[in-house]
């Protein structure tokens, strides 16, 4: 029996890319939304903040997915903004990589060397930053793909036309950290956060940092995280897969930020749910609340092919003020 013969990527993206040219409808989603860059102001209230905090400003973002659609002149617009809001923090949720394949290291090395934030900058990983691509296969289980991803096209069109099944989380590791990921971070001013908290001091008072192994490589660990956690201090709690919010409701914690959905990527009617990798698909983008605790999800800047309808990249400066939430 023959083996069915693959497409392949780079012939997918050229024919791709030629629709959305010769198309009125194709050219918005592919060559402008991708490269737009929006950016989300929050006020949160936090009870227990310090007076010597009150006004600290965060900068978050995700999603970076570094690949050969990476567009330097996207991330030098990125770079700017975000060191133009001169923040107290910067915080990053993590997909550095696409499909765990690490290339354009110089790139990657830059961008995140050129960020600047008065007192710290802190990450963590992503499902595409292990030793190996995890993704959700038919049954709705997530699993090792690896090699054998099918490409964005195909894979966001077999979902469309697909029953949704809800997404089995595993309770072991599936992959350690990408080694060579995890060593290009440490080569620049970012910290990453696997499973584990700190403290920063700003204004000689002192905030949490936590952040947690991604969820659907089984390397969400709450309890490892907050063994170090201070909880008569206020916190901020990065955890990449905006699900894993309603699984942190006996920790604690006064803001998780996510990322994972790209805010929904093509946000469609009769589409976009089937695309939204989430088992709480109202958790795709926006702000929600569980009693004081806040959960934002970021649209994140990039994606595995650049592709968005009616969910551009966003950046989201955070402002932390005295209240109660």
């Amino acid at each position: 029996m023959k083996q069915k013969q693959k497409i392949p990527h780079q012939l997918i993206d050229g024919l791709w890319s030629a629709w959305c040219i010769g198309s009125v409808i194709g050219i918005w989603p592919r060559f402008i939304e991708p490269y737009m860059l929006f950016e989300k102001k929050i006020e949160q209230q936090v009870e227990k903040l310090p007076p010597a905090l009150d006004g600290m400003k965060i900068l978050f973002f995700s999603d970076l997915h570094l690949c050969s659609h990476t567009s330097k002149r996207f991330l030098s617009k990125i770079e700017r903004r975000i060191n133009s809001h001169r923040p107290h923090l910067i915080l990053y949720g993590g997909d550095f990589l696409t499909r765990s394949q690490l290339i354009h290291t110089d790139l990657l090395l830059h961008f995140f060397s050129s960020l600047k934030a008065s007192h710290g900058c802190f990450c963590i990983l992503g499902n595409h930053d292990y030793s190996s691509y995890v993704s959700i296969n038919e049954k709705g289980e997530t699993a090792v793909v690896g090699d054998k991803e099918e490409h964005f096209l195909s894979k966001s069109f077999r979902k469309i036309f697909s029953s949704s099944t809800r997404i089995l989380f595993p309770s072991e590791p599936l992959l350690p950290p990408h080694e060579g990921l995890v060593e290009k971070i440490d080569a620049t001013p970012f910290r990453l956060l696997h499973n584990e908290s700190c403290t920063v001091e700003v204004n000689g008072e002192r905030l949490n940092i936590c952040g947690l192994g991604d969820l659907w490589t089984g390397n969400f660990a709450p309890a490892k995280a907050f063994q170090e956690y201070d909880a008569t201090l206020p916190g901020i709690v990065l955890s990449h897969n905006p699900d894993s919010f309603d699984l942190l409701n006996d920790y604690p914690g006064d803001v998780v930020l996510s990322g994972h959905t790209h805010g929904g990527q093509v946000n469609l009617p009769g589409f976009w749910k089937p695309l939204c990798p989430l088992n709480n698909k109202s958790y795709r983008a926006g702000t929600f609340y569980q009693g004081s605790k806040m959960l934002h999800v970021t649209r994140g800047v990039g994606g595995p092919y650049p592709f968005r309808w009616c969910a551009p990249p966003e950046l989201t400066v955070l402002t932390l003020k005295r209240g109660k939430a």
